[in-house]
């Protein structure tokens, strides 16, 4: 892959343009109206026309033959639009599509770049149209997730990129590939022959994952240690998947374990890895029982896939909830499953018939290990969803359906 690879777009400069490109974005849409709307081609009362477009092709394998095909399919279903493609080397389109658009040789359709020696320039210059308009009429907002659309936004005055106008749109779509080692899956317990087709079922995937695969990689804490403002420690991952103690008496699933230095005054702080990327928020230490107060050398962050999942309840001020079952569980002796120790009465686990000594052996589908996937699992969920239960008790196999509750203020003793 090409690392100076950017994400690229169409500038739109003219008005039969901005046609071409909201009907292609449009015909997307497979509702009976717009499928009835586009079959009338509503560029008929142009007459013949022909679009100029200009595009820069520097990738092995590049976009050209995608934008010829796009190009050649759009004109099967609207004959009388003739779109004429002309591409260049990335280098030298950079250097003559300012030239061009200044000049009475100017595209109807060009290639933006998204950086300030390019796409900034022509905002400024006010040589590319701004296309708001054309969102909400082509509902693009439906088609391009709000990252996406953020691409191609630059306030008017060509100074602060990801945010104000939309000045242009995707040439085509992307896709994604990923590769993974069937071995690894097996031995974390993962069919390498059922993997998901969902960017949201990889997420899940991949925060069950997470826990079980271990790591050495170098981390970083910044906190304010004994008041000291802004300090950092770095150290190493010790493990993960750890479970550790909220101070409500919950359990938090998935807990990062690290050697690097953690004191009052680190509790709440950024946990970084080698890339800059929080992987955690700084939360407790191991004490071994003594009254210490300060790094053990064993110390825990409660896992960003946790706290990003809270996050929109924090900014809007709102009080965090987290969803409960109502059971204490142990990892079975078999290590297939989680064993159920106890259940609270009044709880959803008690309303669904959960018993003590029922194995839970999944969640929604997703295989149970031991205690440390039950908390995880109903981590990711929030009050009021619904969750089926694989569970064994004795010799029989059961599906029990529960519906979370909130979580308690404090957890029951005993």
């Amino acid at each position: 892959m090409n690392n100076s690879w950017r994400p690229r777009g169409l500038s739109l400069v003219a008005a039969a343009l901005i046609a071409f490109v909201a009907a292609g974005v449009a015909s997307a849409d497979t509702s009976t109206s717009r499928a009835t709307h586009a079959a009338q081609n509503p560029f008929a009362h142009y007459g013949k026309i022909t679009l100029n477009v200009w595009s820069a092709d520097n990738q092995d394998p590049g976009p050209k033959p995608v934008i010829v095909a796009l190009a050649n399919s759009f004109h099967t279903r609207y004959p009388n639009v003739t779109v004429k493609l002309k591409f260049y080397g990335l280098t030298d389109y950079l250097k003559i599509i300012q030239l061009a658009l200044k000049g009475g040789s100017a595209p109807d359709v060009a290639e933006g770049n998204q950086g300030y020696g390019t796409d900034a320039l022509l905002v400024k210059a006010k040589l590319i149209r701004p296309l708001d308009a054309y969102v909400k009429q082509y509902h693009w907002d439906k088609y391009f997730p709000p990252g996406a659309m953020a691409q191609f936004r630059w306030t008017p005055d060509g100074q602060t990129y990801g945010k104000g106008t939309v000045w242009g749109v995707g040439q085509f779509g992307q896709s994604t590939g990923i590769f993974y080692n069937k071995t690894a899956l097996k031995k974390y317990g993962f069919d390498p022959d059922k993997m998901p087709t969902t960017f949201a079922g990889f997420d899940k995937l991949l925060a069950q994952l997470r826990p079980k695969v271990p790591s050495s990689q170098p981390l970083a804490v910044i906190g304010d240690p004994f008041g000291y403002n802004r300090s950092l420690s770095t150290g190493l991952v010790s493990g993960l998947g750890r479970t550790i103690q909220a101070p409500n008496g919950f359990p938090i699933a998935n807990a990062l374990q690290t050697d690097a230095a953690l004191n009052p005054g680190n509790s709440g702080g950024p946990v970084l890895d080698a890339q800059g990327q929080v992987v955690g928020i700084a939360d407790q230490i191991a004490t071994g029982g003594s009254s210490a107060d300060t790094s053990s050398g064993v110390g825990f962050a409660v896992p960003i896939d946790v706290v990003r999942g809270e996050l929109s309840q924090l900014e809007s001020g709102a009080q965090v909830s987290h969803a409960y079952l109502g059971i204490s569980s142990g990892d079975a002796t078999n290590g297939q499953g989680a064993l159920v120790g106890a259940v609270q009465g009044g709880s959803p686990a008690a309303a669904a018939g959960l018993r003590r000594g029922d194995v839970i052996t999944a969640i929604d589908g997703s295989p149970v290990h031991g205690s440390n996937d039950i908390v995880s699992a109903i981590t990711s969920h929030r009050p009021g969803d619904r969750v089926s239960l694989s569970v064994r008790r004795g010799s029989s196999r059961l599906n029990i359906g529960a519906t979370l509750a909130t979580q308690p203020r404090q957890a029951p003793s005993g």
